[in-house]
């Protein structure tokens, strides 16, 4: 048949021929011709076939990181692609639009779970003000990462604390300057937005956080 002609078989295709052939057959049918080809294939023949990667990568860089993700995930639901399979397809995507070169995309650990999200998206919700998108994002970044902490052996207090942490990290790495060079009250909505987020104990918190970048900056001055 068309579809077992795929299987067991090293062989160039045309990247139609090969989508046609995993959507075709059963999931497992996929799985089988998936393994004869690399990543870089893979990827190529669904983003190359199926819209909903285009849609998915528009999605993301307009900032609307749930339309993204619910493409995403409607794609690996089907069984056809694997997680990695489908982001790749979209970063790749999202690289051509944006007229940039495509990377190549690492092989993930099969054993870690993964985000649809990234902090990129985190920070994105919070530049359009959409506190609840962005602590959306969060949530599941932060179970990712929670889940992947404790397979390492950690505690779930000493997880759930990292992986906190991790979050608080990248969004000082991004806030932390456009907070300093900031208006007053270009300030004050930055300090809202930072404490929707939910990672932060108290509004205290975050007015002393802030308030350090502040006097940091001046001191290097």
């Amino acid at each position: 048949s068309f579809v077992a002609g795929f299987i067991g078989k090293e062989r160039e295709t045309g990247s139609t021929d090969l989508y046609d052939a995993i959507v075709s057959g059963s999931t497992q049918q996929a799985e089988e011709i998936a393994s004869e080809y690399t990543n870089a294939a893979l990827r190529k023949a669904l983003r190359e076939n199926d819209e909903r990667v285009r849609d998915a990568a528009e999605a993301r860089i307009s900032g609307d990181s749930a339309e993204y993700a619910r493409l995403a995930e409607e794609i690996v639901s089907e069984g056809y692609f694997s997680q990695e399979i489908v982001m790749g397809a979209i970063n790749s995507e999202i690289s051509s639009l944006k007229g940039e070169e495509a990377k190549d995309e690492e092989a993930t650990d099969d054993n870690k779970a993964v985000s649809y999200y990234s902090t990129g998206d985190m920070n994105a919700a919070l530049e359009n003000g959409d506190t609840k998108q962005a602590s959306a994002i969060i949530e599941d970044l932060l179970a990712v990462k929670i889940e992947n902490y404790i397979a390492a052996g950690e505690s779930k207090k000493d997880a759930e604390t990292k992986a906190k942490s991790s979050i608080k990290s990248s969004l000082t790495s991004y806030w932390k300057d456009r907070y300093i060079a900031a208006s007053p009250s270009e300030q004050v909505q930055i300090r809202r937005s930072l404490y929707a987020t939910g990672v932060y104990d108290s509004v205290n918190d975050v007015i002393k956080m802030c308030n350090r970048w502040v006097t940091e900056a001046r001191k290097k001055k």
